[in-house]
């Protein structure tokens, strides 16, 4: 649930980082001018004017979800803490044996320069 929780945070918190975005941008713009905006899959057709105030009602909403949904994981960590201190539920972090035979198995045969648990990147230019 903690996961699911943060996912939405995360979704929110860059939903409102673009709401402040054109919140600037029309700001700088005369309020007579025309903009389009999208509301429930149909373009609209406005005057800043009349979209900037929705934009920041929609902001404001936003960011207090925001708040909710982070009291909300604060909440859920402290359940998940005070659950494993019921239970005596230990984490341990182990490596991982698969990585370990890999690393064996490159580096016997010789013809690898670099050992085979080492992550490669690729990068598309």
């Amino acid at each position: 649930e903690q996961r699911s929780l943060t996912a939405k945070l995360i979704e929110l918190e860059m939903e409102l980082n673009e709401h402040d975005l054109v919140a600037e941008a029309l700001q700088k713009v005369e309020g007579d001018r025309r903009c389009y905006r999208m509301v429930g899959g149909v373009l609209v057709e406005r005057t800043v004017k009349d979209i900037l105030p929705a934009v920041e009602r929609n902001k404001e909403s936003i960011a207090k979800s925001v708040e909710a949904l982070n009291e909300k994981i604060v909440e859920k960590g402290q359940e998940v803490n005070e659950y494993r201190e019921k239970h005596n539920i230990q984490i341990r972090v182990s490596s991982n044996p698969a990585s370990k035979s890999q690393h064996t198995a490159g580096s016997s045969g010789g013809e690898s320069e670099k050992p085979a648990s080492q992550p490669t990147t690729g990068v598309l230019v």
